[in-house]
């Protein structure tokens, strides 16, 4: 009894923390590319850093 309750221990954790989900891509999400230019841009921005071009809102 003692090795199924550890096992099932192992999948709570793996599970509630993401042991098996590998790196996080919240930051990789954030940004993507200036059409003008290919910098990259954050995803809420209106005009791009680099080059002041505009750029469409993708997130909402």
């Amino acid at each position: 009894m003692g090795k199924r309750i550890a096992s099932l221990q192992d999948r709570v954790r793996g599970v509630w923390f993401a042991a098996d989900a590998g790196p996080d891509t919240l930051l990789e999400r954030s940004f993507r590319d200036c059409d003008a230019c290919g910098e990259s841009v954050y995803v809420l921005a209106s005009n791009c850093r680099e080059c002041g071009a505009e750029v469409e809102l993708l997130a909402g």
